[in-house]
């Protein structure tokens, strides 16, 4: 992400600004989050019982996104003027109650999901695809040599119940040229048409 240099810390919103203490130079020292703050934990990383150490958080609550997250995230957005979606990940201050936007690193773009599916997705991406031509519609309709689908399904007479692709099939016409809206005539004008004579 491409952005300008940090506002300094009196230049952002003063409902943020209010929550967050700086002593000294507000380019070296520490931002500390003073409002809500989710504290460290340890926390069960797998079914084997391994534990790991989940950092404390500051937490805000994100207008644009409806709900609180990371404080350090949107201190961020803000500093830079930029969107909250666009902010890439972010290295942290070893100080978790920190959220200078001075202490922390690029990571690169958020990765939805895991990093497996992500890496699976991005390889995907570079394995070249043939593209798909989009199956051709019969052109029937409108042609005098033609019979077309209707008459061809009230001479065979498939059965009603049947879906549309296997009445296709036995009355031995191209995938899709049995539109809804033919099958739905011939439905109705089975219903009222003569018994079908048996072989």
């Amino acid at each position: 992400m491409t952005r300008a240099p940090f506002k300094s810390l009196t230049d952002l919103p003063t409902k943020l600004r209010n929550k967050i203490r700086c002593d000294g130079d507000e380019t070296l020292d520490c931002w500390i989050w003073t409002a809500t703050f989710i504290p460290a934990r340890k926390r069960v990383k797998d079914g084997r019982g391994s534990l790991s150490n989940e950092r404390g958080t500051p937490m805000v609550h994100a207008p644009e996104l409806g709900y609180p997250t990371n404080a350090c995230r949107v201190v961020y957005a803000r500093a830079c003027d930029a969107p909250l979606t666009a902010v890439p990940r972010l290295g942290r201050c070893i100080d978790d109650r920190c959220v200078s936007p001075h202490h922390v690193r690029d990571l690169g773009p958020v990765i939805k999901g895991t990093p497996h599916a992500a890496a699976l997705r991005a390889m995907e991406a570079m394995i070249p695809k043939e593209p798909e031509a989009p199956h051709p519609r019969p052109q029937l309709v409108g042609d005098p040599n033609v019979e077309q689908p209707g008459e061809t399904l009230r001479r065979l007479r498939p059965d009603t119940w049947m879906e549309i692709i296997h009445a296709e099939e036995e009355c031995h016409l191209p995938p899709g040229s049995i539109s809804p809206e033919v099958w739905a005539d011939y439905v109705i004008w089975d219903e009222t048409a003569p018994p079908k004579k048996e072989d």
